[in-house]
């Protein structure tokens, strides 16, 4: 199951904090997937944080080891939890 998470309208701070509480609700209710929808103008500190690996550091180490990054298009990004390993 996939999930859609709209940065639009948050701070940096904000976001990013919402991102990190969304990977961690994702990942303690079985969603397989969060697509962040962060836009391709003034969003792209939110693609930066989530695909320069700024995301990945931040994120409990069990799950950051399981999560792949997906470019979708400019603003758009998805994550995988990758659960095989």
């Amino acid at each position: 199951m996939t999930k859609v998470v709209n940065l639009h309208k948050h701070k940096f701070f904000e976001g990013t904090m919402k991102i990190q509480d969304e990977i961690e609700n994702a990942w303690a209710s079985g969603i397989t997937s969060l697509t962040f929808n962060h836009g391709h103008n003034n969003g792209t500190a939110f693609r930066n944080y989530i695909r320069n690996g700024d995301m990945k550091k931040k994120a409990r180490p069990n799950i950051r080891d399981s999560i792949v990054i997906h470019h979708i298009d400019k603003g758009n990004t998805e994550i995988v939890f990758n659960l095989d390993d």
